[in-house]
Formats: structure tokens, C-alpha cells, sequence
């Protein structure tokens, strides 16, 4: 069931499975504080459905931000997701490997850095992503 649809994302929520899906879209030319405002919206679905697992499909989207710019928004968005009830966050990453390894590094950093109460990791499909999400 779709939660909610803004200028950036679909929120798309399966509460069998209780996994909120995003899909990242391209992002060039895309200010700042409207990819904010998505994502603050991204965390308020997962704080207001009660959310534990979260999919965020970054494989096709271009993010069209400088590092220092990525690394401010993905801070402020982990903060922000450490006052709901999310205990996982699968990140579906494209096949590149320079943009993996900065994704990669990024998230570690910030889960090392803001002693985050989830656990985060990044697959390059889709399928592996829910299936780990589906795990006890």
C-alpha cells in the first residue's frame, strides 16, 4: 500500500512483512532541503506506521550531490530514524563501485559515529535485500 507520495519518493509499506520500500529517484539539480523535506517525511511514515524494516532502493537513482552534501543528509536522516522503532535497513545499491564504496563508507561511518539503535546493510539486489529484511 502506498503511504504517501511526494515530489521524490513513494512510500510504499507491505504490512505483512512490515517493510516501508523507497525508491531513490534522480536526484541531479534536486535541492538540498527538498531531498531534506523527503526524507523527513520518509522518517515520520516509519515513526507513525510503526515501521521495523526499512528498504531503501538507491540502485537507479543518481544522487546528484557533492560528498559533503550526501554525507549532511544521510546524518541528519539516521538521527532522525533513531527515534522510531526501525531495527533494519536494507540499502539496494547500484553495481558501481566507486559509488558503493562511498555509500558503504558513509554508512559505516555514521553507524560507528552516532551509535545508531539499528542495523544497516547494502545489497546489490533487490531480492537479497527483502530476504535479509525477512530474517528474525
Amino acid at each position: 500500500m502506498i503511504l504517501e507520495e511526494d515530489s521524490l519518493f513513494d512510500f510504499i509499506y507491505d504490512p505483512k512483512t512490515d517493510i516501508l520500500t523507497v525508491r531513490f529517484p534522480d536526484a541531479v539539480g534536486t535541492p538540498v532541503s527538498q531531498i531534506e523535506n523527503s526524507l523527513q517525511k520518509l522518517a515520520q511514515n516509519a515513526a507513525n506506521y510503526d515501521v521495523k524494516k526499512l528498504l531503501l532502493d538507491i540502485s537507479s537513482g543518481v544522487p546528484g550531490l557533492d560528498e559533503e552534501h550526501y554525507h549532511y543528509l544521510v546524518e541528519v536522516f539516521l538521527k532522525t530514524l533513531s527515534h522510531s522503532r526501525i531495527q533494519k535497513i536494507a540499502r539496494v545499491i547500484p553495481e558501481n563501485p566507486a559509488r558503493e564504496y562511498l555509500i558503504d563508507h558513509i554508512a559505516s561511518e555514521m553507524y560507528q559515529n552516532l551509535g545508531l539503535p539499528f542495523i544497516g546493510r547494502s545489497f546489490t539486489s533487490k531480492a537479497e535485500a527483502c530476504a535479509w529484511l525477512q530474517e528474525p
